[in-house]
């Protein structure tokens, strides 16, 4: 009820000669009301949807994941969402991306360093427009921004923002936030033979170098060889190998990792398992 009073706003204020009554009654006559999950999917098929899922965790699970789940499935000629960064590129919905890879030909990715209305008072929420499109007779294609930064007042100039044109094959089935000032580093960083993941370096403990790395909330990062004076929950200690350590440190000092993150993280705050796991160091 909520969207059909939205909308009819909408046409109100392109034609004022419309009364808003009139046309909430029309819209209700036209615009079926119901649980969208169980909505039979031939009815869809075909159409070109837009949605804004709902966000929830709890005990039941994801209430989004089979929203989008059922709007992949369905044989729809596009579909745009706005989404959490964190669920647009997070390792646990990377099954959805690949199925949106496969389904559509055409993607388009807007990522916003702030949404301009916060859920939730005081809480810097970053979201993704994504849009896909199908078009069999096209190759894949993948465009992307890097984090956009707007007011509620200036909306509309997310759509005149520079874009990335990545393919399937380097997108390595997530969806990157690439600006293209940044697409230099994406690149070497994805494609250089000489730079290798944390986690596939063999670890002997007897040459290995100890490493104090703190998260002090998000983009905020320090690390150091010496111990801390005070150890909180937001220290962590990391092993890695001595020849490696002076590159994983100037990594920290020269900002390459937070730029890495900002390309390649889930836009929550940095979680060193994942650090460990999938950034690369050069040999």
């Amino acid at each position: 009820m909520i969207a059909i009073k939205n909308i009819a706003r909408c046409l109100v204020n392109i034609s004022p000669s419309l009364e808003i009554n009139s046309v909430e009654a029309q819209l209700q006559k036209q615009i079926k009301l119901c649980d969208f999950i169980t909505y039979p999917n031939s009815k869809l098929s075909g159409l070109k949807i837009i949605v804004n899922p709902p966000y929830k965790e709890g005990s039941k699970g994801n209430a989004w994941i089979p929203i989008i789940e059922k709007l992949i499935d369905i044989d729809i000629s596009s579909v745009s969402l706005i989404v959490p960064v964190a669920i647009s590129s997070s390792k646990r919905t990377q099954f959805l991306r690949r199925k949106i890879f496969d389904k559509f030909e055409k993607i388009s990715a807007f990522h916003h360093e702030i949404r301009p209305r916060p859920l939730f008072h005081g809480v810097e929420q970053r979201i993704s427009i994504i849009s896909a499109t199908r078009d069999p007779a096209m190759p894949h294609q993948y465009m992307t921004t890097g984090f956009l930064r707007h007011n509620a007042g200036k909306r509309m100039l997310v759509w005149q923002a520079l874009m990335t044109k990545l393919n399937k094959n380097e997108c390595n089935n997530i969806f990157p936030k690439v600006s293209p000032l940044d697409f230099t580093f994406y690149k070497e960083f994805e494609f250089c033979e000489n730079r290798v993941r944390l986690s596939e370096i063999p670890l002997n403990k007897e040459s290995a170098k100890e490493v104090w790395v703190r998260t002090t909330g998000r983009y905020h990062l320090l690390a150091q060889y010496e111990k801390p004076i005070e150890i909180t929950t937001k220290w962590k200690r990391l092993l890695i190998p001595t020849q490696i350590a002076p590159h994983f440190i100037s990594a920290f000092q020269n900002g390459d990792l937070l730029k890495w993150w900002r390309i390649f993280g889930d836009g929550r705050d940095i979680s060193i398992t994942s650090l460990c796991n999938n950034y690369g160091v050069r040999l």
